[in-house]
């Protein structure tokens, strides 16, 4: 698809100002298994135990991403330590990309937060209240009413 910022703009009263239909550039030619495989990944990393993105999950919305971390500088081991301890413009960047439902997207949301350490914890909690908000603006197929959220 070709990527765009704004897909509709309506004046106060609701009148469609600009409307912008998605777009395909290309088909792809990898098979569904294997889309259908890193789909699955990518949910584990919300609703696996373990699941570094885990703060996104959401009730009766499937949400898959990838969190992150991106070294700003490599620190010596003595360097290293507690992250209060590192300056802060030495601190990693934490991101973390999403999208939801994970059948049928309606939302992709990516955050990176400068000096934010690890995406988890960082940038991991924005999307998903980034998530939560377009739920409730705009109720999301198959998702439970309300999208109580589990833990924010």
């Amino acid at each position: 698809m070709d990527p765009y910022l704004v897909s509709r703009i309506e004046d106060v009263e609701g009148n469609e100002l600009y409307r912008r239909d998605p777009t395909v550039r290309r088909e792809s030619d990898i098979p569904r298994e294997v889309f259908e495989r890193i789909i699955g990944a990518l949910e584990g990393v919300v609703w696996e135990e373990a699941g570094t993105g885990r703060v996104a999950r959401m009730a009766g919305v499937p949400v898959a991403g990838k969190t992150g971390t991106a070294q700003v500088v490599r620190l010596q081991e003595s360097q290293g330590g507690e992250e209060e301890d590192i300056p802060y413009e030495l601190r990693d960047h934490g991101w973390f990309v999403a999208f939801a439902p994970t059948q049928r997207p309606e939302i992709v949301a990516a955050v990176v937060v400068e000096h934010g350490g690890h995406g988890s914890s960082s940038a991991a909690p924005i999307v998903a209240r980034l998530i939560k908000k377009y739920g409730e603006l705009y109720p999301m197929e198959g998702a439970a009413p309300g999208l109580e959220d589990l833990g924010l």
